[in-house]
């Protein structure tokens, strides 16, 4: 059959006419809802979205736990009864201790007891006539030099070092101990002589007091150092 010179383009247009045709027919594809509020959703994605939070949130405090744990300060030592310890006396907090160690512990004097420093005396023990000041004082004063007060109430104190045998734990983080000072000799027999505490005889069980040690000089301090003029504070650096 002939055809005209313009059957091949007529054709053409046919062709792109039923292309487009089918391509409407085609549905197309549309994102998926963000669920909202009101969204329904099967109960059993929202009990596995449920699961999984609560999982990634245990695992996340977990690993929260090991960071924090890996970098705490270690806590005072309780030295086991029986044991003998070096103990640099940092901080006093009342008569009868705690005294804090530079090593470590926390020294609550053997068999003596001392006036709480709001004044009170616990039922269980002797209570002294004299303040909870004037025994902390009294106890500094045998431990060597007071340097000043730190922000929680303790006296800081400068002293030498004391040679303590461990009678375990005296309930919290306290080690009581009985402790002899090059200075003073033995620190719970000097604190009676000074009638600021009284002997525990729940805890004394027959001590024998031995004030004949030698004494001997205390290294004062060392001075503060001045800010020479034009240099900031150490403090402030």
């Amino acid at each position: 059959m002939a055809t005209s010179a313009g059957q091949p383009a007529h054709d053409a247009d046919s062709r792109l006419s039923a292309l487009q045709a089918n391509i409407a027919k085609v549905p197309l594809a549309r994102p998926s809802p963000v669920p909202t509020e009101t969204s329904e959703m099967p109960d059993s994605n929202q009990d596995n979205g449920t699961v999984d939070e609560q999982d990634d949130m245990r695992q996340g405090a977990w690993m929260l736990g090991a960071f924090l744990l890996m970098f705490a300060a270690p806590g005072p030592v309780i030295v086991p009864a029986g044991e003998t310890f070096t103990c640099t006396p940092t901080r006093v907090w009342d008569g009868d201790g705690p005294v804090w160690c530079a090593e470590g512990p926390r020294l609550r004097l053997a068999g003596v007891a001392a006036r709480e420093m709001d004044g009170t005396c616990r039922d269980n023990q002797p209570c002294p006539t004299a303040s909870a000041q004037d025994a902390r004082d009294a106890l500094v004063a045998l431990l060597g030099v007071p340097t000043g007060r730190s922000a929680d109430g303790h006296i800081q104190v400068h002293g030498a070092p004391l040679t303590c045998r461990s009678e375990g734990s005296a309930g919290g983080t306290r080690t009581a101990a009985w402790c002899a000072s090059p200075t003073a000799g033995d620190l719970s027999c000097a604190l009676v002589a000074t009638k600021t505490v009284l002997v525990w005889q729940r805890y004394w069980r027959g001590h024998r007091c031995d004030l004949s040690r030698p004494r001997v000089a205390l290294t004062p301090p060392p001075p503060a150092r001045k800010n020479q003029p034009g240099r900031p504070s150490p403090d402030r650096r």
